[in-house]
């Protein structure tokens, strides 16, 4: 009688094994994707929500900041901010290349500040001229952007927040007060998305090994 040998060619197993785990990996990470989402807008529009700029824009907590920025409506600018950089969240799954099976790209506010930056209230007109406040908020540090003049607290009838006004200053001019200074790599939004980093890969990672082991 015949004997048969049938050999697994390793290579070929290998190679159709590695086929089949970026299938199933791929397929969890659409899943993730689409389940994470909705968590993921929650934490960021809470981080921003949180965080002492949003706070005292809105006037939610007692500091300069509302009284320096100089616009009693600035909390409704703060919340547009939330909303625009929220909806600009986009989520995408990234190839597998040599070294790893693939993975999830995120994107926020791929226009970068310049949406926030146009928004109609993020400037206003003052008797000394055009105050872009949120440009100086969110890209300017701790730069003078008002030469010869400083803020000055007290109640005045003529404060558009009734308790600080612009003075003449020999010494120095008014800038972004060092606690909420912000430069485009470096403020209130940016600072916001690396808090809640570590959570969402933590998400991430949860979601998908779930799927795998359903």
């Amino acid at each position: 009688m015949n004997k048969y040998t049938i050999r697994i060619n390793e290579n070929e197993f290998f190679t159709a094994a590695n086929e089949e785990i970026l299938k199933v990996v791929s397929k969890s990470i659409s899943f993730a994707i689409s389940k994470t989402r909705p968590t993921f807008v929650k934490e960021i529009k809470n981080a921003l929500r949180q965080d002492i700029v949003y706070l005292e824009l809105s006037n939610k907590i007692d500091g300069i900041l509302y009284y320096d920025v100089g616009l009693a409506n600035a909390g409704q600018v703060a919340e547009q901010i939330v909303e625009l950089v929220s909806n600009s969240i986009q989520l995408r799954k990234l190839p597998a290349i040599r070294g790893d099976l693939g993975g999830i790209g995120l994107t926020v506010l791929k226009d970068g500040l310049q949406p926030i930056l146009s928004l109609p209230m993020g400037s206003y007109q003052s008797k000394g001229g055009k105050v872009d406040w949120l440009d100086w908020l969110l890209t300017a540090g701790t730069s003078e952007v008002i030469s010869g003049y400083r803020v000055m607290y007290g109640f005045f009838d003529t404060s558009r927040t009734g308790q600080a006004i612009m003075v003449k200053s020999k010494t120095k001019g008014f800038s972004i007060d060092p606690d909420y200074a912000g430069t485009e790599n470096d403020n209130w939004i940016t600072r916001s998305l690396k808090r809640v980093e570590g959570n969402i890969s933590n998400l991430f990672q949860k979601v998908i090994k779930e799927y795998i082991n359903t």
